[in-house]
């Protein structure tokens, strides 16, 4: 069944209000027609199965027929603090870690970014890495959106995410088999929301690791090959959110 995700405020009194957008997708792209029935969720945790109608304009909406509250976001809330990449890697990363289950991702530049964006490119990018993360979350399955804000300081950052129950700092030079991410586990067990700290290309600067230590970071390994951002990103959020549900104790 084809989900959209739709704002609470376009759910009322039993009826689905779509996009204008959504209704061209809808018609013109899956070529469905009113009696077919769709996936709606609203970010809540709700879900609800909805049958397209059309009204004497032509205007699709959609009455709700059941709700359900589906098993498909994390215990663990954990928040991606990632340093700005190159390209489209950023891209990648959103999509991805709305696939495996983040809850927000703070965007932050740091010293060795090579993107510098401005606030004003940040504000019209916003947009675009916002749309990435719905249609990931659609895809997935997830009944949840990821938060996600425009460029922070790396200190603003960090400050942001001070009350976690744990942060975690990836960073490559950090040596030893109790500072990989996968034996860490079970130190985070009964830990709910958790911070990771990815760095850009040519990860952090010293200061920056130790300012990280500073707000309470603990730096960790991700093995003893050095990993492109994208793929320290997706594989330490894997690690962590389906390790966390599904690891034995």
């Amino acid at each position: 069944m084809h989900r959209f995700y739709v704002p609470a405020d376009c759910i009322s009194e039993g009826r689905v209000l779509l996009s204008h957008e959504q209704q061209k997708q809808i018609r013109h792209v899956l070529r469905m027609r009113p009696g077919d029935r769709i996936a709606v969720f609203d970010g809540s945790g709700v879900e609800y199965t909805a049958e397209l109608q059309a009204d004497a304009s032509g205007t699709l909406t959609a009455g709700i027929v059941e709700s359900r509250t589906p098993d498909t976001e994390p215990s663990t809330r954990l928040t991606l603090v990632q340093g700005i990449p190159k390209g489209e890697k950023l891209e990648l990363i959103l999509q991805k870690c709305t696939e495996l289950g983040v809850a927000e991702i703070l965007i932050t530049s740091t010293e060795r970014s090579v993107p510098r964006i401005s606030r004003e490119k940040a504000g019209s990018r916003l947009e675009r890495w916002r749309a990435i993360v719905r249609e990931a979350a659609e895809q997935s399955g997830r009944v949840r959106l990821p938060l996600v804000d425009g460029v922070l300081s790396f200190r603003d950052a960090l400050a942001r995410v001070r009350d976690c129950g744990a942060i975690l700092i990836a960073w490559e030079q950090e040596r030893g088999r109790e500072s990989e991410l996968f034996p860490m586990l079970r130190r985070l067990r009964g830990v709910h929301d958790i911070a990771l700290v990815i760095g850009p290309e040519g990860g952090f600067a010293q200061s920056e690791v130790d300012t990280a230590i500073e707000s309470g970071a603990i730096p960790v390994s991700l093995g003893t090959r050095i990993l492109r951002t994208e793929t320290a990103a997706i594989a330490a959020t894997a690690i962590l959110i389906y390790g966390l549900e599904r690891s034995p104790d």
